[in-house]
């Protein structure tokens, strides 16, 4: 990479996977609903957080905010979930956790749980939204489904959801 990317691939050593405390597994797991796993951003930042300086971002925030010029600075609760640093009972980031990256909620994009637009791209000419999975993007685009419906997501994931109306 041109730049010092931390990528999902990157993954952190099985060693330091391993050397993880219970108490900072137990809180990305309750309070961000993932399991502690090798390619899990909050650990690669744990991990490297001596001598590390430039701005968090994930990919889908990274693109928003090239598409917007720079001028983009949210992104959506799906996306920052991946991260294991947010809440994500009440959709803020984990301030106690931020502390032990050496983050601060100034390093960090405004979190929204809306479908909305993050800025606008003056070379397409048109809004930009902010970035959401794939799955919650086929989900939100399925208005058409009737009730009883499957939306099958055949992406990273690939994910099945039944609309089910009461």
């Amino acid at each position: 990479p041109i730049t010092g990317i931390s990528s999902w691939q990157n993954q952190v050593s099985t060693a330091y996977l391993e050397s993880v405390p219970k108490k900072l597994r137990q809180d990305i797991f309750h309070l961000g609903g993932d399991f502690v796993r090798r390619e899990l951003p909050a650990l690669k930042l744990l991990e490297s957080r001596a001598g590390r300086s430039g701005r968090f971002e994930t990919l889908l925030s990274f693109v928003v905010r090239a598409m917007t010029g720079g001028r983009s600075k949210t992104i959506h609760i799906t996306d920052a979930a991946a991260t294991g640093m947010l809440n994500t009972l009440d959709g803020t980031w984990n301030e106690d956790l931020l502390g032990l990256l050496g983050l601060s909620l100034s390093d960090l994009p405004r979190v929204t749980s809306q479908f909305e637009t993050a800025g606008f791209s003056e070379e397409l000419g048109c809004p930009v939204w902010v970035g959401v999975g794939d799955h919650q993007a086929a989900v939100n685009s399925s208005n058409s489904l009737e009730n009883g419906g499957i939306n099958v997501n055949i992406g990273t994931g690939c994910q099945v959801s039944r609309v089910r109306l009461p």
